[in-house]
């Protein structure tokens, strides 16, 4: 199922950046957002019969320009407000 499909690329890739950053901090994870914008297009079209089936989930993929964010946000950095420190999986930035 597509939902699963996603869930175990994202836990993959939060593994990924959890020990990119700890071996290597200031290495930038650019390539590895590439693989994972191509895992996620892969995925989008091997599930597309699903997705247009499934009005909500399909809306949700969908959406144009989400910003998604991850990470520490010990200063804020995350846009989620200074309650926040840290997201282990990619999400969305809501903009007012």
């Amino acid at each position: 199922e597509y939902s699963e499909a996603v869930n175990t690329l994202n836990t993959q890739f939060s593994e990924w950046v959890r020990s990119s950053l700890s071996s290597s901090p200031s290495k930038s994870l650019e390539p590895g957002f590439r693989d994972y914008s191509k895992h996620l297009a892969k995925l989008r079209t091997e599930f597309s019969d699903v997705l247009l089936s499934a009005p909500g989930e399909a809306e949700d993929e969908a959406a144009a320009g989400q910003c998604m964010v991850l990470g520490q946000g010990d200063m804020g950095q995350l846009g989620l407000g200074d309650d926040v420190s840290e997201i282990a999986r990619p999400s969305p930035l809501r903009v007012p």
